[in-house]
């Protein structure tokens, strides 16, 4: 029994799909509410979370390539 409940690990595809999913759904999140909690006083905006979708959705299949070919 207990090593049934050891072997239930999440497939690298499983992981991959999920981070590319997590990517796409912060892609198009940008409103002005966040915009304003992450500008600084100078105008720059810190932290654009639309970018970090797109950045989730290109690293998550390149790292799947690396492990899965390397």
């Amino acid at each position: 029994m207990a090593n049934r409940v050891l072997d239930k690990r999440i497939s690298k595809e499983a992981l991959c799909a999920t981070i590319i999913g997590a990517g796409m759904a912060l892609t198009p999140i940008h409103n002005h509410w966040l915009t304003d909690l992450v500008t600084e006083s100078s105008g720059e905006v810190g932290f654009f979370l639309p970018a970090f979708g797109v950045a989730l959705w290109i690293i998550a299949p390149l790292t799947y390539i690396a492990v899965t070919w390397g």
